[in-house]
């Protein structure tokens, strides 16, 4: 790996014990990811894609191999590598205001002069300004994610690691979701790494595209997505996008 990359893993091994004995999840998996990329990994159910994503995030250790941040070996979870998993896992009680402030309050910074405009950023950076005073249980589901990711968003990440963020919603939902997603990207200038069991959905929203193997997760295929940007939901239906959306089905199937 060269030092061009924010994010690299290299030669990452994780199993997990049960009762029938070791579980191996991922086996030897490198890649690297280049500041402002958005890179999508698909794979098969089980094939140890959250685990990547919770080894890239700084939440588990391998059990050989090492991940590196901008160079420096990653042993614990950093404010600017920031996690957001499918499930919004929403503090109810809690304003949409107080569930973005949380974090700050976790890490002693609530008080601090620039929390209050943080969360004011945080907000408008996914639209959801005039419902800072509503609780969870008024949002739709979309915009229960979006909070989700506002409250990812406060300490400003310099990585954001997307764990199948959409992937409860209907599909409608969940295209108008992209476009945000991608229009949020731009905007921050922020490197990208998100989970999806949804091919059409990696090469709509990615830069490049990685393939797992069956468990043990293995590092099979890296697609480039050479399709240029903006994009728009009548991608979905371009020639040159299902060209790529088949090459990345077929690296599933080998």
């Amino acid at each position: 790996m060269t030092n061009d990359k924010i994010l690299t893993a290299s030669h990452l091994y994780k199993s997990f014990p049960s009762r029938r004995g070791d579980v191996f999840a991922l086996e030897d998996v490198s890649f690297g990811v280049r500041p402002g990329e958005f890179l999508c990994i698909v794979g098969p159910s089980g094939c140890g894609k959250t685990t990547l994503l919770r080894l890239l995030s700084g939440l588990l250790p391998p059990d050989r191999g090492e991940v590196r941040f901008n160079g420096e070996k990653l042993t614990a979870p950093r404010a600017e590598i920031g996690l957001v998993f499918q499930n919004a896992n929403l503090m109810p009680w809690r304003s949409v205001w107080e569930n973005v402030r949380l974090p700050l309050e976790i890490s002693g910074r609530a008080d601090a002069p620039d929390a209050a405009g943080a969360v004011r950023r945080a907000l408008k950076l996914v639209g959801l300004t005039e419902f800072s005073h509503s609780h969870p249980h008024e949002l739709s589901g979309g915009m229960q994610q979006r909070v989700v990711i506002a409250r990812t968003l406060v300490h400003q990440p310099q990585v954001l690691l997307l764990d199948e963020p959409f992937g409860a919603l209907d599909a409608l939902t969940r295209e108008n979701l992209n476009l945000e997603l991608t229009n949020l990207w731009r905007e921050l200038g922020a490197t990208v790494v998100m989970v999806t069991h949804n091919i059409r959905e990696a090469v709509f929203l990615a830069d490049r595209v990685l393939v797992l193997s069956p468990r043990p997760g293995r590092l099979t295929a890296a697609i480039p997505v050479d399709i240029s940007r903006p994009r728009n939901i009548s991608l979905l239906y371009d020639g040159a996008f299902n060209d790529v959306a088949f090459r990345v089905r077929q690296a599933i199937r080998e």
